[in-house]
């Protein structure tokens, strides 16, 4: 979330653009987001924040997931981002000793698979402090585990084949075992530069 200031839960509604999560095509340290090319590496570019009042321990490790986006992405204590399809996993060495207000960077390299063009993907960023980092509280449902936790952030792109394609999908389903009715909200992002999605 572009507003998440740190509090838990957050109180931000969108959760899943974190400006801590962006993808470059080439390891040029640049810092704007780029949509992921499909079926090549890019690299996974992740800002770590200590908003605590006091140091590290310098043991914490940093873990990504990324796979295709669907309505049922299913967090689990153990960070699975989709149970049904996680596409890749990655965990850094431990982190520097970060002070308090202090942030440092590291990057992963990845290979997105996608046979669809602009076909939409999460990538899903855990911090691991060697705790029970995941506050599961009340629920299973997988954008209030991310909402309830600061070790926990959520970038949703969009992977192409190429750089002009003009169509996107996500994948649509119940993650309750009973046949509910749902409805989309189609919503115009805060750094929204173009036409809105609905408007094209």
């Amino acid at each position: 979330d572009l507003n998440d200031t740190g509090i838990e839960p957050n109180p931000n509604e969108i959760v899943w653009n974190s400006r801590d999560i962006w993808v470059r095509h080439e390891d040029d340290n640049g810092t704007n987001h780029l949509p992921p090319i499909s079926n090549v590496t890019n690299y996974i570019y992740v800002r770590i924040f200590n908003k605590g009042p006091l140091a590290s321990n310098g043991n914490e490790t940093v873990t990504v997931f990324w796979a295709p986006s669907t309505t049922m992405n299913a967090g689990r204590c153990g960070g699975l981002l989709n149970e049904f399809n996680t596409s890749g996993t990655a965990t850094s060495d431990p982190l520097p000793i970060l002070q308090d207000n202090q942030s440092t960077i590291i990057k992963f390299p990845f290979i997105p698979q996608s046979s669809n063009d602009n076909q939409q993907y999460s990538i899903q960023v855990n911090i691991n402090d060697g705790s029970q980092y995941i506050n599961a509280g009340n629920t299973s449902l997988y954008m209030e585990l991310v909402q309830a936790n600061n070790n926990i952030a959520l970038k949703n792109t969009v992977i192409v084949n190429n750089l002009e394609g003009p169509t996107t999908g996500v994948f649509v389903g119940n993650p309750k075992s009973n046949i509910k009715k749902y409805n989309f909200e189609l919503r115009i992002s805060d750094n929204e530069t173009g036409k809105p999605i609905f408007q094209e």
